[in-house]
């Protein structure tokens, strides 16, 4: 129960950064942007709000008003007494979080299983000519 409940918050997290560069490159490319530079410019910013405000700043606060919500409920001009005593219950997710990057995001990247896959289906299915085995 407490591994999973420890567990599961950071692995949300890193899946959803995992894929939130994409979908900031998606929006940057609807926005009407004319070079693939311009693009990547605007989803790298993009991507850094968004990390500093609802990753860290939301996710934070959030997580300690959820945790405190009936005491605010109870007495809500206390309410920032009670985020601040329920604040530093959130370093847990994100101590978690930081471990399983550590631990197994950065070992994937290093062994990148998924070029390798890639790379051997392209070179099975796809590559006709010598020039096109060569690059897969």
């Amino acid at each position: 129960g407490s591994f999973l409940q420890g567990f599961l918050p950071g692995l949300a997290l890193t899946i959803f950064q995992s894929i939130l560069p994409s979908i900031c490159g998606a929006i940057a490319s609807f926005r009407g942007l004319e070079s693939v530079a311009w693009i990547d410019a605007d989803a790298f910013k993009s991507f850094f709000y968004f990390q500093l405000f609802n990753f860290y700043l939301a996710s934070a606060i959030g997580g300690a008003f959820i945790a405190s919500a009936e005491e605010i409920a109870d007495e809500p001009t206390s309410i920032v007494s009670l985020l601040s005593e329920s604040l530093p219950g959130q370093a847990l997710t994100f101590m978690s979080y930081i471990m399983l990057i550590s631990l197994s995001t950065f070992p994937i990247l290093l062994t990148n299983i998924s070029s390798l896959i890639v790379g051997a289906l392209k070179l099975k299915y796809l590559a006709k000519t010598e020039y096109e085995k060569e690059e897969a």
